[in-house]
């Protein structure tokens, strides 16, 4: 099942949108850069926790 927010660049290229699936109402913008940063420590947060869920050892050796 998809999910409920749609994220797309700016044609411009310097905002990153957040709109809901259905009303493609925008529900926020974040410039780029900082999107990557929110990004990059979102994605690490969800890697810490699989680890975590695979006994603290890396994910590479886990699969």
């Amino acid at each position: 099942m998809p999910g409920i927010f749609v994220i797309a660049r700016d044609p411009r290229g310097s905002l990153i949108h957040v709109r809901h699936r259905e009303t493609n109402e925008c529900l926020g913008c974040v410039e780029v850069g900082l999107y990557e940063v929110l990004r990059a420590l979102i994605v690490d947060e969800v890697r810490s926790e699989q680890a975590v869920a695979v006994g603290n050892r890396p994910l590479k050796e886990a699969g």
